[in-house]
């Protein structure tokens, strides 16, 4: 296969040079689209495959544009989401200390509930306790009383024992 050659130097070194603009200015594929050609340089249009590769490269280049600019879109985004995760971390914090709290509270709340059981338990013995020295009458039942126990009784007493009671 011959060799292609533009200004005295092999195609394939122009490609690859930092300097492609110096020997063929057609031929640069650095810098905007615009630059780039979209036919072969003059120097290679006696060859159709240089002309193909050409073309070729000119559709990858600008492919590589779209890359680019997608990456940098993403790269825009990336930065927004970075942005945005100090408030998020601020906020987890946030809600960290307040599911302590919480479960602090929850504890407190369970230790007293224990204590609510334990005082009505105790409770519940101070009636049963207080209910032993009650006096019973024979023939009434125990719910049977009035708005007040010293009324009913100084009403009660007289009529069971026939006796008639003055007030001071």
């Amino acid at each position: 296969m011959p060799s292609v050659k533009c200004a005295g130097k092999p195609f394939h070194q122009l490609l690859f040079s930092e300097a492609v603009s110096q020997h063929c200015p057609m031929a640069t594929l650095q810098g905007s689209s615009a630059a780039r050609p979209t036919t072969c340089p003059p120097c290679l249009q006696q060859d159709p495959i240089m002309e193909r590769i050409l073309q070729k490269i000119t559709a990858v280049g600008s492919h590589l544009e779209s890359v680019d600019s997608k990456i940098y879109d993403l790269t825009d985004e990336i930065k927004s989401i970075c942005a945005d995760i100090p408030g998020f971390q601020d906020q987890v914090e946030g809600m960290k200390q307040w599911r302590t709290a919480v479960e602090v509270c929850l504890r407190n709340l369970l230790g007293q509930d224990k204590e609510l059981l334990y005082l009505r338990n105790k409770l519940t013995d101070l009636e049963d306790r207080s209910c032993r020295y009650n006096v019973y009458f024979f023939g009434f039942p125990e719910c049977a009383k009035g708005v007040d126990m010293r009324d009913f009784l100084s009403s009660l007493l007289p009529t069971l024992t026939g006796l008639t009671v003055t007030h001071p």
